[in-house]
């Protein structure tokens, strides 16, 4: 039996959502690269979805688009557009997805993941909390829709919240991470960090991470 040139599947695939709010291109620009600088390598070529419901409708897609390009981010479709935004998207060959309310609904049973996350591995607990029994290595990730609790030493990167909750939080019993996230919102740590290698409780304040000591 041959297998077919070609063969359309269903597949689910995880995409940050990238939230402009600004009324010129300029305030744009220096909010991107301040962001950005925080984690180059993590944001270079990183596949987004630009929700541009807080763009001035005056505002140029096209250049709104150009300038994520140019940061190095890869814009893959938009999301809340404004019918002056719409207007413009045949030109941009970028669809446009409806934005759905979520329907509240129970979270999964835990991940429970025992062995330990190698450099270059990822993984994502999706629509559930994530709970790593051993270590985590530089160069791999870890991301929860929920919270995420490490029990060795988390080196790699945490993604807790990863669809926007910002409620989650993140538990490490040795804290060493090249990078945290909560619902979008990044910080890298270097080694000078006052809770390195301590057992800490990382959960969003505002817009800023903020960590615990756990005793």
């Amino acid at each position: 039996m041959h297998s077919p040139t070609i063969e359309f599947k269903g597949g689910s695939y995880t995409l940050s959502t990238l939230r402009l709010c600004g009324r010129t291109l300029a305030q744009l620009d220096t909010a991107l690269r301040q962001h950005i600088e925080r984690a180059p390598a993590l944001f270079s070529r990183m596949p987004v979805i630009l929700d541009i419901e807080g763009l001035d409708p005056a505002l140029p897609l096209a250049d709104v688009v150009e300038l994520a390009r140019q940061l190095t981010l890869l814009p893959m479709a938009v999301s809340r557009a404004q019918p002056t935004h719409k207007a413009q998207l045949d030109d941009l060959a970028l669809p446009c997805l409806e934005h759905k309310a979520q329907k509240a609904h129970h979270r999964l049973p835990p991940l429970v993941v025992d062995k330990p996350v190698r450099s270059g591995q990822q993984i994502y607990a999706r629509e559930r909390d994530l709970i790593v029994l051993a270590a985590v290595s530089a160069g791999a990730e870890v991301m929860a829709d929920g919270d995420i609790q490490v029990f060795g030493a988390l080196r790699g990167r945490a993604f807790a919240g990863a669809t926007g909750d910002p409620s989650a939080y993140l538990i490490s019993h040795n804290f060493q991470p090249e990078l945290v996230a909560m619902a979008g919102h990044y910080q890298t740590i270097e080694p000078n960090h006052p809770h390195w290698g301590q057992p800490v409780l990382v959960q969003l304040q505002g817009t800023a991470l903020a960590c615990q000591p756990l005793s």
